[in-house]
């Protein structure tokens, strides 16, 4: 989201962002040629690491910085200071979306919402200098949070459901909340949004970009155990064995990918 205030915005296209790749060293040879070894960056390497379960010290102390600062939140006190001059009174989720939708799509709220954004997402100088300079001069009039940063816009949108809902008394103040919404976050980096949690499954049909699904945890575990079963079924001596999709996935790959053919 900083990256997106401060001008370096990205098109919302269902993908995930590219792990920053690592630095090429190019070498001449002794016979005059020349060869590059590629490097792993740290992206890289993370994410090699986790996929193999594996974590670092500094991995755990991260992770325990997040929790401290999770078991610190005050969603009451947030929602209490939450003032757009917008009545939050609201009798269903739907309700909910369409006040805050009023209010971010406001022009003269524009100025008192970033200046929220500093504040609840603890955004400090020289960021925020450099956003506040960049707003003052952005071509479109009248200046709208949506067009100036639009990934920034959504994760306020999120945000603000949530605390528009807090404020109807249609979601509940626990901390927790707070750390599920966020997965939210993520909706523009792809097409399927998967999760056991009754909470994203009750609100994402009021956070769903175009054309994204939600599918339920226990489902695809289910196709994935499918597939897998008929892996370990099948013949062990043929390295490249055909394994069939599970009807899920298939049925997903289908609506997603079909120019690649069957999955």
């Amino acid at each position: 989201m900083d990256a997106d205030l401060d001008g370096h915005s990205f098109p919302i296209a269902y993908k995930p962002i590219r792990v920053k790749p690592g630095e090429v060293i190019f070498e001449v040879q002794e016979d005059g040629s020349e060869t590059a070894t590629v490097l792993s960056s740290e992206d890289e390497r993370d994410l090699e690491r986790w996929s193999r379960g594996e974590t670092s010290s500094d991995d755990r102390e991260r992770a325990k910085v997040w929790a401290d600062h999770v078991s610190t939140l005050d969603l009451e006190g947030t929602r209490r200071g939450l003032d757009f001059g917008i009545p939050t009174a609201a009798s269903s989720l739907a309700d909910v979306l369409r006040r805050v939708d009023l209010l971010l799509e406001n022009p003269v709220t524009q100025e008192p919402i970033l200046d929220w954004c500093f504040s609840h997402f603890g955004l400090t100088d020289p960021l925020v200098s450099g956003v506040r300079a960049r707003w003052k001069f952005f071509y479109q009039e009248p200046r709208m949070i949506s067009a100036f940063a639009p990934y920034a816009y959504f994760v306020i949108r999120v945000t603000q459901f949530l605390l528009f809902g807090l404020e109807a008394g249609l979601m509940s103040s626990k901390s927790t909340n707070w750390i599920d919404m966020q997965y939210f976050y993520y909706l523009p980096f792809g097409q399927v949004f998967c999760s056991s949690d009754r909470f994203h499954e009750e609100l994402f049909p009021y956070l769903a970009l175009p054309g994204q699904v939600f599918v339920n945890g226990s489902d695809l575990k289910k196709d994935l155990r499918f597939m897998a079963d008929a892996f370990d079924d099948g013949d062990r001596d043929e390295p490249e064995r055909f394994v069939p999709a599970g009807p899920l996935t298939e049925r997903l790959w289908n609506r997603f990918v079909p120019s690649f053919g069957t999955p």
